[in-house]
């Protein structure tokens, strides 16, 4: 019976993590595993515990204790609430009275833990419970292991896929290097001391001839003036803020996608933003951040083909930086939002167009593509119809 439950647990554990669910954190002898999944709301974090519960009174103190360990780390993570599915994989039910204990979920402090234990006489009840509560279904049929040496093995093979699992994600944060995006940052910093040095970068005369956004001049014809803008800044507290939003999220995309493709989003993101300042705008403007946004609409496609990973990685962080960014954008006078939100589409655009490495091509590929040219050639219509 003993092996029989141990089976159990491993399967159950198996199941989930082939579900999109991933382990955080085991316990040495492997009898305490933690689960997350973040496209499960109702429970992000699922405790199972693999115990021959002689006691419910054991397994009360289990429960407190645990639920303290998860309120901080609640509270470490400034989370506003938490709630867990805490499972236990008993042989027997204990011998005195422990239905009391799993009847309601125990809160302390913001924290919720749903309890359930699951022996040899209510196995297929709770189980149905447990894939109702997580909106999952588990196969019944245990694979044919005869002995501990078969069930060793077979832990084996669930850990591996585990780690083969953990390994990919990483290997799509770590596909590239940054060497683009040190050589853009230094670019700028370059091209700031020269405009300095010629007049001033807050100087309007020094920013035309260094290739500045000026409408007019991009209507006589000066088309590099949809690029140059994207290495010129206005001031240093601009060139700071840009240089440092390029260090860490230029550094993240062109990990993930590669140098040349990095180089593509980058440059259409850019050209798109000063497109979308061209059309909206009748100010003269540079800067990176067209490009920047453009970095960030290049991680949002992360979340479009990989939601689960992003909203457990560095989706929340993102939503809320690019956030902050378009409202600060709005309330402040004089920044370019037209050309942050160009510059936001089209890096979207041109991810989708490019796709990350490790995807097979697709036919979103050519519509976004198109996409992306057929909203540039309309941002330079709306420009030319309204400066002409």
């Amino acid at each position: 019976m003993g092996l029989e439950q141990d089976l159990f647990f491993w399967n159950t554990v198996g199941q989930l993590i082939d579900q999109k669910f991933r382990v955080i954190t085991m316990s040495d002898d492997q009898q305490e595993i933690w689960l997350e999944s973040a496209g499960r709301a109702s429970f992000p974090l699922v405790r199972l515990v693999r115990t021959d519960a002689d006691w419910g009174n054991r397994l009360g103190q289990d429960i407190e204790r645990t639920a303290a360990v998860f309120e901080e780390i609640r509270r470490n993570n400034e989370r506003k609430s938490l709630s867990v599915l805490n499972l236990y994989f008993s042989t027997e039910a204990p011998v005195d009275e422990w239905e009391h204990i799993f009847s309601e979920p125990y809160s302390f402090g913001k924290t919720v833990l749903k309890n359930e234990l699951i022996h040899g006489g209510n196995r297929s009840e709770k189980l149905q419970a447990a894939e109702d509560m997580l909106s999952v279904r588990l196969d019944r049929a245990a694979p044919p292991i005869r002995d501990y040496h078969e069930l060793q093995a077979y832990q084996a093979e669930i850990m591996e896929k585990e780690k083969t699992k953990m390994n990919e994600e990483k290997k799509l944060f770590e596909y590239g290097k940054p060497k683009l995006t040190k050589i853009f940052l230094t670019v700028q910093i370059v091209v700031f001391l020269m405009m300095e040095l010629a007049g001033g970068s807050q100087n309007n005369v020094t920013l035309l001839n260094f290739g500045a956004k000026y409408n007019p001049s991009i209507i006589e014809g000066e088309w590099w003036r949809l690029i140059t803008p994207m290495f010129l800044h206005i001031g240093f507290l601009h060139l700071a803020m840009n240089s440092v939003a390029l260090y860490f999220i230029g550094e993240a995309v062109e990990k993930m996608f590669g140098s040349f493709r990095f180089l593509l989003i980058y440059f259409f993101a850019g050209a798109m933003g000063t497109l979308a300042s061209f059309a909206f705008s009748p100010a003269i403007s540079a800067g990176a951040s067209g490009a920047i946004f453009g970095c960030f609409g290049a991680l949002l496609y992360l979340g479009a083909v990989q939601r689960e990973l992003f909203l457990r990685t560095i989706g929340p962080n993102i939503l809320v930086v690019i956030g902050i960014n378009l409202a600060l954008g709005f309330a402040i006078p004089n920044i370019d939002n037209a050309g942050h939100i160009g510059g936001l589409i089209g890096g979207a655009a041109a991810a989708f167009a490019v796709q990350l490495p490790s995807r097979p091509k697709s036919g979103w590929q050519a519509a976004a593509a198109a996409g992306g040219i057929g909203l540039a050639v309309l941002l330079a219509a709306i420009g030319f119809t309204r400066w002409q």
